[in-house]
């Protein structure tokens, strides 16, 4: 979803975390230094939020997006994990962003989401949101077979693992694992990758990613 324009009048702000002990350190920290700077520290995600903070690595900040359910408003994390590809903000580098963020000195970067329409036997539909990817694959260790298509049209019958569906962000996640390429997050497209292929006599699989555009 686009990201919301910044109302400044109250200024409130949600921070988000993980349970590392770091992490707890860092939010007393920050709560400080956002009260010291006149801003206001929410406890909770509501629609009066103009920016949420999240503390912890890449997958606290995942979390942070589903447990908020995709917020229009802006985030920005600080990392204290292993990953930060999304975590932009180092922990000497916290008083320098409160600053930036007053004098309103930063750019906001739209990211796309991608979604999943799973329709049951029963005909009941049910919605996957994901900023990074969507997996279809079997159950356990059995392989899936798939018939791909795009627009109505077949593409490839498939049979693997299963198939990753990845946005622009979420290329440099579990899609580069697979082989991948990474994707510049400016483009909004969508690139199709497979988990362990297979070519068979019945499938013909793709061994390469395909790029698609979003819609």
């Amino acid at each position: 979803k686009k990201c919301c324009n910044i109302i400044f009048m109250n200024k409130n702000i949600f921070i988000y975390k993980n349970n590392t002990e770091i992490s707890g350190t860092i939010e007393r920290t920050l709560r400080k230094k956002l009260v010291k700077s006149g801003l206001r520290a929410l406890d909770t995600y509501d629609e009066q939020t103009q920016l949420i903070i999240c503390i912890g690595g890449d997958g606290a900040l995942l979390k942070a997006v589903h447990s908020c359910s995709f917020p229009e408003c802006p985030i920005i994390g600080i990392n204290t994990g292993h990953l930060g590809f999304f975590q932009e903000i180092s922990l000497d580098s916290i008083d320098r962003f409160i600053s930036d963020y007053e004098d309103r000195q930063y750019s906001i970067q739209e990211l796309s989401t991608v979604k999943a329409v799973v329709t049951k036997n029963d005909g009941s539909e049910h919605m996957h949101i994901g900023l990074n990817e969507i997996v279809i694959r079997g159950r356990q260790s059995y392989s899936v077979h798939l018939d791909i298509s795009i627009g109505g049209k077949p593409i490839e019958r498939f049979s693997g693992d299963g198939i990753l569906i990845a946005t622009s962000a979420g290329s440099t996640a579990y899609n580069y694992s697979l082989g991948g390429s990474i994707v510049d997050p400016r483009l909004k497209l969508l690139q199709v990758t497979p988990i362990a292929p297979m070519n068979t006599t019945a499938y013909r699989s793709f061994t390469s990613s395909i790029l698609l555009p979003a819609e």
